[in-house]
């Protein structure tokens, strides 16, 4: 879903800037040489800002941690300005002609995200689609490291469990209370928090960040890049109570304790390797300028390039925050192409005792799937709903990369519209 790949360049735009407070000197003590690190660190965040919008959280919390180099309110300013500089033209650069397309097309550079502020007619009217993984109250939110790596199904569809995240959160608050008693009485910042620039820096991004997901999405695998780092934050805040070698030794010793302890893991599935990513039959149609591919199963919007250019290709019920301007599209869609209407399906369990060729092999079930009521009813089911009904065709496309879309197959199946039961 690209979070692994983009990940690189968060890491890679943290590093830009982390490293240019160890050159001698300090690069970012001097205005002229401060430019160049931050506007190169502000390019490579907005580059992977715009292959994946989660991104932004972190390009945001990285222009904010750089208070934590402490040069200042002038220097932060400046330095957030040029970073932020850095952001705008990354994302130009490897985004910017999507956003053009999406906001001619559908009035929404974003679409169909934050579709609340831009008012897309052909989408929902939502900010964020996928707001089910937050916490459910203030307490979860306090306490939600521990309550995901207890029961990783609240962050992420697969377990995932890390021990890390809970004993992380313990030591970021415990230096958190440190600093603000030292504040509170007046006394010197203890030795174990007098940490070097670039070790305040990690520190305060990774806490930003962390904050940022929480409030925005919580879902795990938006957290890449922190769960990357956070073997470092850890060990950072360890060897600081005791800057000494036996400190450091200890410090490492309990990383890799924590990194070891893995209660059970899950994945997306894998893929043989293969010279050919995707292999798609897709079978001769008479008239596909005159025809319509409805897809009611994510994911499975990659294979509509596959068919002919002038086919036309629609998702239904697949996720997709549908609005009344989207459904009366579809509406009129069918209505203009008549010549051939195809739902693309996935076989279930083949029935016992079917004969090959059967299309009760197929879909054993039912032979209809319901259409959501475009023109009449509402779209939660009320009144005449119009259905389809199924039958098999020959093809069999497939994707080598994953074992989901490896087995079963999907199916084409020619349709027509039935009155509704």
């Amino acid at each position: 879903m690209g979070d692994n790949m983009t990940a690189l360049c968060v890491l890679v735009s943290l590093l830009l800037i982390v490293r240019a407070t160890l050159l001698p000197g300090g690069a970012l003590r001097e205005k002229a040489a401060a430019a160049g690190p931050l506007l190169l660190a502000g390019l490579v965040m907005g580059i992977g800002t715009g292959l994946k919008l989660t991104n932004a959280t972190y390009a945001l919390a990285l222009c904010l941690a750089l208070f934590a180099l402490g040069r200042g309110l002038l220097a932060f300013v400046r330095a957030g300005w040029l970073f932020g500089i850095g952001v705008l033209a990354g994302i130009a650069v490897s985004a910017g002609h999507w956003y053009w397309r999406m906001w001619t097309v559908f009035a929404n550079p974003l679409f169909p995200q934050f579709n609340d502020r831009f008012q897309s007619p052909m989408a929902a009217p939502i900010g964020i689609g996928d707001t089910g993984w937050l916490p459910k109250s203030a307490l979860e939110s306090w306490l939600w490291p521990f309550l995901f790596t207890l029961d990783p199904k609240r962050v992420c569809e697969i377990p995932l469990r890390h021990l890390l995240w809970p004993l992380l959160y313990v030591a970021v608050i415990a230096a958190a209370v440190a600093a603000l008693l030292a504040l509170a009485r007046r006394r010197p910042m203890p030795q174990t928090l007098l940490l070097a620039p670039g070790a305040r820096l990690v520190l305060a991004f990774g806490v930003l960040s962390y904050l940022l997901w929480l409030k925005l999405f919580s879902i795990y695998r938006y957290l890449v890049p922190l769960e990357l780092i956070g073997p470092l934050m850890f060990f950072l805040l360890l060897q600081g109570w005791n800057a000494r070698l036996v400190g450091r030794v200890l410090a490492f010793t309990a990383l890799a304790g924590v990194l070891l302890f893995k209660a059970g893991h899950g994945n997306w599935g894998h893929g043989r390797w293969t010279t050919k990513a995707f292999d798609v039959e897709v079978p001769t149609l008479a008239a596909p300028e005159r025809s319509m591919l409805v897809m009611v199963q994510p994911p499975s919007g990659w294979l509509a390039s596959f068919f002919p250019d002038s086919m036309a290709v629609v998702s239904l019920g697949a996720g997709f925050p549908e609005s009344d301007g989207y459904r009366n599209r579809v509406q009129a869609m069918l209505e203009e192409r008549k010549a051939g209407w195809y739902v693309l399906l996935q076989p279930g369990p083949r029935r016992a005792g079917a004969r090959a060729g059967d299309p009760g092999a197929l879909w054993p079930a039912s032979r209809r799937v319901h259409m959501p009521p475009v023109s009449r009813g509402d779209w939660h089911g009320q009144g005449a709903v119009p259905a389809l009904h199924i039958a098999p065709a020959a093809i069999k496309p497939q994707a080598a990369f994953t074992r989901r879309i490896n087995d079963p197959p999907y199916s084409p199946c020619g349709a027509r519209t039935v009155d509704a039961a």
